[in-house]
């Protein structure tokens, strides 16, 4: 303290010494040059003169030199709080109401100074139209702006804030240090139940949002992606149709959506560690008197997830890449099993697990059809399928070889594979499977509220799931397995498939685009047109699948393919399932 001290002291005008570097001294006149001895340096040196030390002497602070002001945010109390709520987290939630529901679990595991708020904010708005679903990503994105000074200093002392945006409302996420941790959620609370746009601020992000619209819809993996959860769900919009609706969002009519998403709304959250259950209902109880939240008419449809249960046998939708001199081809076979439980969504995980290497051997390795390959199993909202996927050339493979490729190789996989498998590769698989899923617990608390968080997204609350996951693994037999096999990828199974595919454009027949020209503009479907089709691909690339090929695969499996290109027509035909 006393050197630091004499160091301050030291700090005063009339010792200071200013020194200057310019090649434009040397030729001012009025000093008296001088020579370095090593290096023949010219330099000049004259003392500081009286009045100028005086000035500086008795000059006013400025107010650009202050000291910033607190950082309200930094935690000062790291105590742990008791625990006050009897309650099993794992069984019921905190709070239950036709407005919201909020789970509360106080950590006794980690032991840490901190806390977890999450909210999903579910509105009835969110998902009605194109253009709501774009207001909505729009509001989200002027959102993240408005708040950007409150979160800053936030940052700074290590807690998190997240806003984004999902198919049914908008999602609010912070963590970090409990200690100050509610105080920027009210701030964030109150940022949302004041906002304002600026019209210029409204247009540039309005912009933004349009380029990565279309950026997005170029890109042929995305867009398969997005076609495929447009096919599956109610309420997902995909890109190319917000793409087609954002140039006629105006500032009037998203401030009339800003106004009427949260008048039906459902809400529900988690809460969870060094925090008391009385703080995380005052928490609650805030969110929803600061926004005015009432109650939704169609709770049932808010609470739930819509996905479609796709009609038995073969149906395939196709569409063409958006860049006109792209030749890249995705292919998507999704095969959806149905509702199952966790034991049933084990078994497939296992078979596919087992799938992923001869799979990418086969379909990459040795029949070379495209630069990836890869297989996967899926779990939407309690529906157990799995996928099949090969990015290729347009002008190397046409899209039923692909198709038919991969039919081929899960009869190969089933015959050779499954049905020859035996008890030590089974006990081999679920001994690996076991060990991942024990080594890849949860690392730490916020770990932890990630994982139960996404079991609150998906609807299925199974919060200890790693447990009961281990358990059910050493009840499963090899012919459970091979059970499950023929009755779900054998070919004489009747499956449900569903292939997304964008066919890419082939160069060779395609315009080329002179240097330096424009990209023509894309031509994305109307939302106001009933049903939205999408530009049916050229018959040279893909081929009427009805047709006889050389593949006995198609005709023997599936004997009267559906093709579409309307999402509307396709989602017609399927039955809704709810979970």
């Amino acid at each position: 303290m006393k050197n630091s001290c004499t160091c301050l002291e030291s700090l005063k005008p009339h010792a200071m010494n200013i020194a200057l570097w310019s090649k434009a001294f040397k030729d001012c006149k009025g000093f008296k040059w001088c020579e370095e001895k090593w290096f023949k340096t010219a330099y000049a040196a004259q003392d500081i003169p009286q009045d100028w030390i005086q000035t500086w002497t008795n000059c006013d602070c400025l107010p650009e030199f202050s000291l910033p002001e607190p950082n309200v945010y930094i935690a000062t109390d790291f105590r742990l709080k008791p625990n006050d709520c009897s309650a099993n987290f794992l069984e019921t939630p905190l709070t239950d109401t036709n407005v919201s529901r909020l789970w509360f679990c106080k950590d006794e595991e980690f032991l840490v100074p901190k806390a977890s708020v999450n909210f999903f904010l579910k509105s009835c708005e969110a998902d009605r139209s194109p253009s709501s679903a774009c207001m909505l990503d729009l509001y989200v994105e002027l959102l993240k702006d408005h708040i950007t000074q409150v979160v800053y200093p936030a940052e700074l002392a290590e807690i998190s804030c997240r806003i984004v945006a999902l198919d049914r409302g908008l999602v609010i996420r912070i963590s970090g240090f409990s200690h100050k941790l509610t105080r920027l959620f009210v701030a964030v609370v109150d940022r949302l139940a004041t906002f304002q746009v600026r019209e210029d601020l409204f247009s540039t992000l309005k912009q933004d949002l349009k380029v990565f619209y279309r950026n997005s819809g170029l890109n042929p993996e995305v867009l398969n992606k997005q076609l495929r959860r447009s096919l599956l769900f109610d309420c997902h919009w995909d890109l190319m149709r917000k793409y087609e609706c954002i140039s006629a969002v105006t500032l009037e009519s998203f401030s009339e959506f800003v106004k009427s998403f949260y008048a039906q709304m459902y809400v529900e959250g988690l809460i969870q560690g060094n925090i008391t259950s009385k703080k995380a209902k005052s928490v609650e109880s805030f969110l929803l008197c600061r926004l005015e939240i009432k109650a939704a008419q169609n709770l049932e449809y808010l609470r739930q997830n819509q996905v479609k249960r796709i009609p038995p046998g073969c149906s395939i939708f196709t569409a063409r890449n958006r860049s006109t001199d792209d030749e890249n081809s995705v292919i998507t076979n999704y095969y959806q099993y149905g509702k199952c439980g966790l034991r049933e969504f084990l078994i497939n995980q296992i078979i596919l697990a087992k799938m992923e290497e001869p799979c990418f051997a086969c379909l990459r390795t040795s029949k070379q059809l495209g630069y990836h390959v890869q297989s996967g199993s899926t779990y939407l909202y309690g529906m157990v399928g799995f996928t099949v996927t090969i990015c290729s050339l347009a002008s190397k493979c046409s899209m039923q070889v692909l198709d038919d490729s991969i039919e081929e190789f899960l009869q190969d996989f089933h015959k050779n594979h499954v049905e020859k498998m035996t008890e030590e590769t089974l006990s081999e698989i679920i001994s690996t499977e076991i060990r991942l899923k024990q080594n890849c617990g949860d690392a730490n608390l916020q770990a932890e509220v990630d994982r139960r968080w996404k079991e609150i997204l998906e609807n299925s609350y199974v919060f200890d799931r790693p447990t009961r996951e281990i358990n059910e693994l050493k009840t499963i037999t090899l012919q459970d397995l091979k059970l499950w096999s023929r009755n779900f990828i054998a070919p004489e199974s009747k499956r449900r498939k569903l292939s997304i595919q964008v066919v890419g454009n082939d160069r060779q027949s395609a315009p080329r685009r002179q240097p330096g020209s424009k990209r023509p503009p894309l031509r994305f479907p109307s939302p106001h047109q009933q049903p939205t089709t999408y530009p049916n691909p050229r018959p040279t690339i893909f081929p009427n699948p009805r047709a006889t090929t050389n593949s006995n695969s198609r005709a023997t499996t599936y004997p009267n393919p559906r093709v579409f290109t309307s999402i509307e027509e396709f989602k017609s035909e399927c039955k809704r399932y709810s979970t």
